[in-house]
């Protein structure tokens, strides 16, 4: 957890640009039995789980032939804003990789994912100045065009 609230103002501006937000990382293990096993994490003797559900492997996920391709189509649908056959490509290739890399099946799913929490003030400035975050974190002019392209048909005067 990074909290961005308790810190003095110059500290604030080194770690987050200013923004005032609190930042938790979270932890998702999927389970064959459909519960989130991540408090049976491999290594965390701290919990105290000892007959933690089998973990959701990749090749469990892809053994599913039908469900695979709904999901793959609906992370398509979901996160491609252009409609464009490029970047749903992108996302098909990506799911063929999961069925093709040598061991990846065995490996237990394990999804990490930051939220982050912002009073509305810093969030409607934060929308207002997008452009140089997303400009600092990539990596490429490929992946600031793919973070940029929903903003493609956007003018300086509508509303995010």
């Amino acid at each position: 957890m990074n909290n961005t609230f308790a810190m003095d103002d110059d500290d604030c501006a080194e770690a987050a640009g200013g923004m005032q937000q609190i930042v938790l990382n979270l932890l998702f293990a999927p389970t064959r039995d459909g519960t989130d096993g991540s408090l049976a994490v491999d290594g965390d003797e701290s919990t105290g789980v000892t007959d933690a559900p089998a973990p959701l492997t990749f090749g469990d996920m892809v053994a599913d032939a039908e469900g695979f391709a709904k999901a793959g189509q609906s992370a398509v649908d979901a996160n491609v804003r252009e409609v464009g056959e490029q970047e749903a490509e992108q996302y098909q290739r990506a799911a063929s990789l999961l069925k093709t890399l040598p061991g990846l099946a065995d490996e237990p799913i394990r999804l990490v994912t930051a939220v982050q929490l912002h009073l509305a003030y810093y969030f409607k400035a934060r929308q207002q100045n997008e452009l140089p975050f997303l400009a600092n974190r990539a990596k490429s002019l490929h992946g600031l065009e793919l973070d940029c392209i929903g903003y493609k048909h956007k003018s300086a005067t509508d509303e995010f």
